[in-house]
């Protein structure tokens, strides 16, 4: 048996880009950097690691330096779809809307949600007016919070389009049903490959603010859908605040989808809100959905008895947007419920990760899409502990 041959300069730098890739998905990006810096030192045209090395920077807060290397990426390979998606996000953080939205695009081919629609017979939409007889179908690649966040240009369609179908995923349905200019709205069906309705142009939500030239400045603003209230939950808070009138009523969310991949940055747990629980004029209500729920069987030594869960009167977002509006504030992650609070018009605290997502901006104290919401940051990384002692101050003066 012959001994193995030497192993071939590419296949030694494959390896290492291998490593930083194992580096970057565990979140030890300074490693990752140092991994993919050696794959470019070896092989300079490693367009590949040009984008990951950016999406490093990029996770640690540092976009200005991520975009260098973006450039790059596209320097070796002009059609590079997710460096050029990777750009537009890091474009966005900046506050660099314009120049962002025309790669933002890249987003479509790169989500297998709704990927159906991109091989159709039927033209996307270019924001010119159609005839009366021409229907739009308007739908979501991303989350609940986007499909929320959007709903602002709904009037700036109407203009333009009389027959609208929007398309939503279930929890907004009750939300988005009765809102005025909408001819009907669907509900996307599980799965990848959901049957389409019947239309004569498509359009992605989030290519809206392309479409009416969003920038930094001019960002529309939020439009409250009107929804029936439910009554259940009208009635159970306001039991809790007739028992305790002199109380600060607050909500409480701890975390978003597990299986969305940035839920473990933005998430904090009910862990971290312990010393919150501990305020004795307070009373807090959970809105939290889905398994982090546990936590509150898994901590319920450490609570002291002034928190109700709600979860179980909360079938969707309508009846959640219900609960808010009966609340003082809410106070929560970086989920879906900032974009509910803000659409409402209601009051909420964001806890946010650092770096936070775009649409929060980088270090202001609120965000252009929703004026009204208060953002609580982490002083460095991971360090939670920092940002619920601000909130607990802030609580004792309001």
């Amino acid at each position: 048996m012959n001994p193995p041959g030497p192993v071939s300069e590419k296949h030694q730098i494959d390896a290492l880009f291998s490593v930083g890739y194992e580096f970057q998905n565990s979140g030890r990006y300074h490693k990752a950097i140092g991994a993919y810096r050696e794959v470019i030192r070896r092989n300079p045209d490693y367009a590949s690691a040009y984008n990951n090395l950016g999406n490093c920077l990029r996770s640690l807060g540092k976009n200005f330096e991520a975009l260098e290397f973006y450039n790059k990426a596209l320097s070796l390979e002009p059609d590079k779809g997710s460096a050029l998606l990777n750009k537009s996000i890091a474009l966005l953080s900046l506050g660099r809307y314009e120049e962002a939205w025309p790669l933002y695009r890249h987003r479509l081919p790169t989500i297998s949600r709704r990927s159906e629609v991109l091989h159709c017979d039927k033209p996307e939409w270019d924001g010119s007016s159609l005839s009366d007889g021409k229907t739009l179908f308007l739908y979501s690649n991303q989350g609940l919070g986007d499909e929320l966040q959007t709903l602002r240009y709904l009037n700036l369609v109407t203009n333009r389009v009389k027959n609208i179908i929007w398309e939503v995923q279930k929890p907004n349905y009750e939300l988005f049903k009765n809102v005025p200019g909408i001819n009907q709205v669907v509900v996307r069906q599980n799965g990848v490959n959901g049957a389409l309705p019947g239309f004569d142009f498509h359009c992605e939500m989030f290519s809206l603010p392309e479409i009416f030239g969003t920038n930094f400045e001019n960002v529309p603003p939020p439009w409250r859908p009107p929804f029936a209230p439910d009554y259940d939950i009208k009635c159970r808070v306001t039991e809790e605040r007739t028992k305790f009138p002199d109380h600060k009523h607050i909500g409480l969310v701890w975390s978003g989808n597990p299986k969305n991949d940035l839920n473990r940055y933005r998430a904090c747990g009910l862990v971290h809100y312990l010393p919150l629980l501990q305020q004795t004029n307070c009373r807090f209500y959970s809105l939290q959905k889905g398994s982090p729920r546990n936590d509150i069987e898994k901590f319920k030594n450490q609570i002291p008895g002034n928190l109700i869960d709600l979860a179980d009167c909360l079938p969707n977002m309508a009846s959640t947007a219900t609960a808010i509006d009966e609340l003082d504030f809410v106070i929560t992650t970086d989920t879906s419920i900032p974009h509910l609070a803000g659409t409402i018009g209601a009051e909420a605290w964001v806890v946010l990760h650092q770096p936070s997502d775009w649409r929060w901006t980088l270090d202001k104290e609120t965000s252009p899409w929703y004026p009204q919401l208060k953002l609580f940051r982490m002083d460095r990384p991971g360090t939670w502990k920092s940002v619920i002692d601000r909130v607990i101050e802030q609580i004792a003066t309001t």
